[in-house]
């Protein structure tokens, strides 16, 4: 009966069935529903973050863009490698092209300036404490003056342009780095020229592909 007391006819089979089938489908309907908005809400909290990401990440560019500062007398081995990774943190194409020619200049000079040993490019490799981040380095800023030298039209001047040419030629051959010549010179350091010879040839050959879409 209903709720008047009036009896309700009997559901056949069929319709019993029916009536379930349809039941189940407004059940899978209102699950359906409630995982797409469950998702569209987990999405939209991703999207956010990432933009909260993103908006914290260019603060931070800014931050370092305007602390950083290139001297113009060379460095310790040390320093350069500090100076060059936190140029890395930043470096956009579009903007830093000068900085970027400024490093480049600095390690041209620890490289054929005659530098004093604490202050010739690859001494910082030889620290165990600092070879990781020295390889690290070498992989970044060939991969940044890669960058630089891809960019489109208008023609960047000469003063950017040169010192990254420079220098990505003088790293491509180890072999004619003073340091490793003077390290070979020597049979006790012998097997340590070999070594940062290595690390500078292999370092050089895992970015060549960009460096060759970037000169080419």
């Amino acid at each position: 009966m209903d709720g008047a007391g009036i009896p309700r006819p009997k559901l056949s089979a069929v319709e019993r069935a029916r009536a379930a089938r349809e039941g189940r489908a407004r059940a899978a309907f209102a699950a359906a529903g409630a995982a797409a908005a469950a998702w569209r809400g987990a999405a939209a909290s991703v999207l956010q973050a990432a933009a909260r990401r993103l908006a914290g990440r260019a603060q931070q560019r800014a931050e370092l863009r305007a602390a950083w500062c290139c001297p113009e007398e060379a460095l310790p081995a040390g320093q350069l490698l500090v100076l060059t990774g936190w140029l890395l943190r930043f470096h956009e194409p579009q903007r830093d092209g000068d900085a970027l020619a400024a490093v480049c200049r600095l390690t041209l000079a620890s490289l054929f300036a005659g530098a004093p040993r604490d202050r010739a490019f690859g001494t910082a490799a030889l620290d165990r404490r600092l070879t990781r981040r020295w390889v690290e380095v070498l992989h970044g800023l060939l991969l940044s003056c890669a960058a630089q030298l891809s960019l489109p039209a208008p023609p960047q001047p000469a003063a950017t342009l040169g010192p990254l040419l420079r220098l990505l030629l003088a790293l491509a051959d180890p072999d004619t780095w003073p340091l490793v010549k003077t390290l070979a010179a020597d049979q006790k350091s012998a097997a340590t020229a070999r070594a940062l010879r290595l690390m500078g040839a292999t370092t050089y050959t895992a970015a060549a592909p960009a460096v060759v879409r970037g000169v080419g």
